[in-house]
């Protein structure tokens, strides 16, 4: 009797060991007897005998009992052969070439039915000096913005929930966050997950498919409708004699990045500089980031520059029209008249909100492209 025990566990771990392989999995750990890594990679087993990681096909597998048979075209050290030390609850781990990998099953349809996976789902805002945005997508791909003093860069990689070990897996060239994370909360505001002992944490963002005030107008229509300079609110004169007064503006910038769907807002800061003597006029701008005064430009009003343009300390742009003298916009609880500009600066569309009664301050700026993919609005604080 005690053979035929021993006789049917060796047939059950036989089967055990000859189950097919294919579908989803998520390498975990890689063991030699030098060294562990904890990779985090989707590898695929297709029916059609293609293995792929991180959706992209790098070899062609087989199975044939516990031995498993790997060709590739792309790196020869994916070629060999494999054998299955185990495949159970969900788990399988083989060894190959002295190495040990280590791979947990995962099913696609049951995570997306997940609680977590769908909060997960649209656009994140890191907080404190990290200026990253984040989106998650339902396609299983992930956008990550940051923001330098130079410009953005835009990353692009793929991303998993892995329910039982209450991780968001990302893989591809994400600035900071890369493989295992590990979910320390999440609401339907806010997020806070750990990545190698550093804790991020980070807030929701509108997802924005457009912005809601565009400039539709077309250059025909502006050029058939131009307005003549002195149907503008400001002289020289009235520049100079207000601006005397003002030592700097405020503004809120709001930046319309399209590949993550949303706004990024920076403060603005301008200083200004009035020699009523040399008849000259200096707005110096900076851009304030994690308490940093960064210089980003200056314009100047003087003999030989920004003479004749009626739209100092903005671009000078034409063709304009003049579509409203009495727009009134609510800044801080005040009331502001303002003179309502469309024009063009080449191909890129721009909308003035000049307020009438302080020369040189604009309550509101939208500059836009065709496309919409560049698209920024500046709004004045009221101070």
């Amino acid at each position: 009797m005690k053979h035929i025990f021993l006789l049917f566990g060796l047939i059950f771990f036989r089967i055990g060991l000859t189950q097919n392989i294919q579908g989803n999995w998520l390498l975990t750990r890689i063991e030699s007897s030098k060294e562990s890594k904890n990779p985090y990679l989707t590898v695929r087993f297709n029916k059609n005998g293609e293995m792929l990681i991180r959706d992209y096909k790098v070899a062609a597998w087989r199975q044939d009992g516990n031995r498993l048979y790997f060709q590739s075209d792309i790196d020869p050290k994916l070629s060999g052969e494999a054998t299955i030390l185990s495949l159970k609850n969900k788990q399988l781990v083989y060894q190959k070439n002295q190495e040990k990998y280590y791979l947990t099953a995962y099913n696609l349809d049951q995570i997306k039915k997940d609680t977590v996976y769908h909060r997960l789902l649209g656009v994140w805002q890191m907080e404190g000096n990290d200026t990253g945005v984040i989106e998650f997508y339902p396609d299983d791909s992930v956008t990550q913005l940051v923001s330098f003093d130079n410009g953005n860069m835009i990353s692009n990689a793929q991303w998993l929930y892995v329910p039982d070990q209450k991780a968001i897996v990302i893989h591809g060239d994400l600035n900071g966050p890369e493989g295992k994370n590990t979910l320390i909360e999440i609401t339907d505001r806010s997020l806070q997950f750990k990545h190698n002992g550093t804790l991020y944490r980070l807030h929701r963002l509108p997802r924005i498919e457009k912005p809601q005030e565009t400039l539709d107008f077309t250059y025909e229509q502006v050029e058939k409708n131009q307005t003549d300079i002195y149907d503008l609110p400001w002289s020289d004169e009235a520049l100079f004699g207000y601006l005397s007064s003002i030592k700097s503006l405020s503004y809120t910038q709001k930046v319309f990045e399209n590949s993550v769907h949303t706004f990024i807002s920076n403060r603005i800061e301008v200083k200004i500089n009035v020699n009523q003597q040399k008849k000259e006029i200096n707005f110096t701008y900076y851009l304030l980031k994690n308490d940093d005064y960064i210089k980003t430009g200056e314009q100047r009003k003087a003999f030989l520059q920004n003479a004749y343009n009626r739209f100092f300390p903005q671009k000078d742009i034409a063709p304009f029209r003049v579509v409203n003298n009495f727009e009134t916009l609510n800044i801080g609880g005040k009331e502001y008249d303002c003179t309502v500009v469309e024009g063009f600066d080449g191909d890129t569309k721009i909308k003035y909100w000049m307020i009438n009664s302080m020369p040189g301050v604009y309550a509101k700026i939208i500059i836009q492209n065709n496309d919409i993919s560049n698209y920024i609005l500046y709004q004045w604080n009221g101070d």
